[in-house]
């Protein structure tokens, strides 16, 4: 204690200071929970970007393994190019006929839109699996690309049907 200070002079002091820690604290609180939102803005944008992404490459990729177990063969690198190469097919067939048929430009859909459409991408993966577990059993090397090509149509075309479906969901969905 300095000799000009009393000890109600101290006692103000540590009231302050512990004040001023508490500010620290809730600041550090506040700082913490809007971390957590941007973290959580930060998934909800990442699952929404990569949704149907996500949804196809599984589908092409359990696909693959539906059609490699039917068939035991040694060509597998060909086999390989075969499928790549109907999957190819089947998106750009698709691209083109959707860019003939829907010249309108695309409108950014509200994020309920978004977030019910990713969820819907269920129904594709689902589908297009239906297709490829179809169709890997059939004999011979033409099972290879025709799975490809039946798993991208498959998935591409139900997918569009998500949007749809995602809307009308969002347009009956209660207010929050």
């Amino acid at each position: 204690m300095s000799r000009y200070e009393t000890p109600s002079d101290r006692s103000g002091q540590h009231g302050d200071g512990a004040k001023a820690a508490g500010d620290a604290a809730a600041a550090a609180e506040v700082e913490a929970q809007r971390a957590v939102h941007v973290y959580g803005s930060g998934v909800r944008t990442t699952l929404r970007q990569n949704a149907t992404a996500y949804g196809f490459s599984i589908s092409i990729t359990a696909a693959f393994g539906l059609v490699t177990s039917s068939h035991q063969q040694a060509s597998f690198p060909l086999q390989s190019v075969l499928f790549a190469g109907g999957a190819v097919v089947a998106f750009l067939l698709v691209e083109l006929v959707a860019s003939r048929l829907f010249k309108r430009g695309g409108r950014t859909e509200p994020e309920s839109v978004v977030m019910i459409s990713g969820a819907v991408d269920a129904l594709s993966v689902l589908a297009s699996l239906g297709a490829a577990s179809a169709l890997s059993q059939l004999p011979g090397i033409a099972s290879w690309p025709l799975t490809g090509f039946a798993v991208t149509l498959v998935y591409l075309l139900v997918g569009g049907l998500d949007v749809l479906v995602a809307r009308r969901a969002a347009r009956f969905r209660p207010a929050q």
